[in-house]
C-alpha cells in the first residue's frame, strides 16, 4: 500500500464515520416527542418571561403553540408576554384565546382587562370586571378594572 492509497483510504474512512456520526445524531435530536418537545419550550418561556426576557419568551411560547395551539398555560404567558412589551392588542388576540378555553379563570380574565384598559377599550374591561366579581367579588384586580 503506498501512502497515497494510505491517506485516501484513511480520509474515506474519516468522511463515513463523520457522516454516520452526523446521521445517528439528527436522529437522535429527532427523537424527542411532540410532547416533551412543547413542554420544553413553555417552561422556557416561562423562565424568560419571569427573567423580562419577553423577546425569548415569546420565540419559546410560539415554538410550544405550534406543537400545539390549545395549550393554555402556553397562551397566557404568551399574551403576558405581549402585554408586558406593550403590543396590547397581541396580548388581547392570545388572552382571548385563552378566555375560550377557560372562560372561569380570574388570572386570565384579569390580564385580558388590563390590555383592554391600556387600548380603551372600556366596554369590554367593564364586562371582563363584572365576570371577575361575579366570581370573585372581593377580587381587586376585578375592582380596580371596574373603576379603571
Amino acid at each position: 500500500m503506498t501512502a497515497r492509497s494510505f491517506v485516501r483510504s484513511t480520509l474515506a474512512r474519516l468522511l463515513v464515520g463523520s457522516l454516520a456520526v452526523a446521521v445517528l445524531a439528527g436522529a437522535v435530536g429527532c427523537a424527542e416527542s411532540p410532547e416533551i418537545a412543547k413542554q420544553r419550550h413553555l417552561k422556557n418561556g416561562e423562565a424568560h418571561l419571569k427573567a423580562g426576557r419577553y423577546g425569548e419568551a415569546i420565540i419559546e411560547l410560539r415554538n410550544a403553540l405550534q406543537k400545539d395551539p390549545d395549550l393554555l398555560p402556553a397562551l397566557h404567558a404568551l399574551g403576558r408576554a405581549y402585554a408586558a412589551k406593550a403590543w396590547h392588542y397581541d396580548a388581547i388576540r392570545e388572552l382571548s384565546r385563552a378566555k375560550k378555553k377557560r372562560p372561569d379563570n380570574p388570572a386570565i380574565l384579569v390580564d385580558l382587562g388590563r390590555s383592554l384598559a391600556e387600548v380603551g377599550a372600556w366596554e369590554e374591561v367593564a364586562e371582563t370586571a363584572d365576570t371577575i366579581l361575579l366570581r370573585e367579588p372581593s377580587n381587586p384586580d376585578g375592582l380596580y378594572l371596574r373603576v379603571v
